[in-house]
């Protein structure tokens, strides 16, 4: 990361694929990442990118896949005050892997302190996958959380969660 001043910044890398899995890298597939922000006091906005291989992890990880990917992610972020926090993150995927896919993903989340030490958030989320020739995938989550801080390490934290998920245009 690099601060370009006046609140901006920006950051710039390569990386072992666009979704590596693992730790080792076994082949030559690079992908570069990018970003740019901007924070004020109370919000803030990033904008950061990610273009080149996929790895493809059904076959063999050794031998380069050459599919590029394309992974464009937005993220604002808006605390207007000590006890309120939230944020909304879009995602946008486009793969040659398969016969090509396309995604869409977007959460939004809140948490509000009650105390010093416990908080609610509840946090939302859409996906959206779509590959050439095969149904869409569409799934949807909502997370509530309550939180506790015990001491400054250490928080508990109970959540419900509800999922759904389904296959469209099969």
């Amino acid at each position: 990361d690099m601060d370009l001043g006046h609140g901006f910044d920006a950051g710039a890398g390569f990386v072992n694929g666009t979704r590596s899995n693992t730790d080792v890298d076994v082949t030559n597939e690079k992908a570069f990442v990018g970003k740019l922000g901007y924070s004020a006091e109370t919000w803030g906005v990033q904008l950061a990118g990610t273009y080149g291989d996929a790895a493809d992890f059904a076959g063999n990880p050794t031998i380069p896949s050459r599919h590029k990917e394309t992974i464009i992610d937005l993220i604002l972020n808006w605390n207007p005050t000590d006890k309120f926090s939230s944020y909304i993150n879009a995602d946008w995927l486009s793969s040659q892997k398969g016969s090509g896919q396309r995604g869409l993903g977007i959460a939004a989340a809140g948490r509000y302190a009650l105390t010093d030490r416990a908080g609610i958030a509840l946090r939302a989320e859409w996906i959206d996958l779509t590959q050439v020739g095969a149904p869409t995938l569409r799934t949807y989550t909502l997370t509530g959380t309550v939180d506790y801080k015990l001491t400054d390490h250490l928080t508990v934290k109970a959540e419900t969660r509800f999922d759904n998920a389904h296959m469209m245009n099969v």
